[in-house]
């Protein structure tokens, strides 16, 4: 597999017009910021190339929030296997903890 130079490469074969402006930007840092984590991390500079483009991507590109997509039933869905995730073993509150009245400190009031 051919590695491109860093400031060529778009990520995935889809360069949004935002990461592709950033990237001509700021070229010259990005290149620096590549070497740099290069050096310290033992990794060879294309694939810390690879990593940070995938990294400005996820920062860079705006992305939209799973409820303003999500049809009904896949908001349903993902409710369902939240709740199920949770341990059905743990212990319940008992009602006084779960009341009005708990939540003040002078219970006469």
């Amino acid at each position: 597999m051919e590695i491109t130079p860093f400031s060529q490469r778009s990520l995935d074969g889809e360069g949004s017009e935002m990461l592709l402006d950033f990237k001509k930007a700021h070229q010259q840092d990005l290149k620096a910021i590549a070497e740099i984590l290069a050096r310290i991390s033992h990794q060879s500079p294309e694939k810390v190339e690879i990593l940070l483009e995938t990294m400005l991507k996820q920062l860079i590109e705006p992305k939209t929030p799973f409820y303003e997509t999500a049809t009904p039933t896949e908001r349903a869905q993902a409710f369902r296997d939240w709740a199920s995730s949770h341990d059905r073993g743990s212990a319940l509150l008992s009602d006084y903890a779960v009341s009005r009245d708990s939540i003040y400190d002078d219970e006469c009031l």
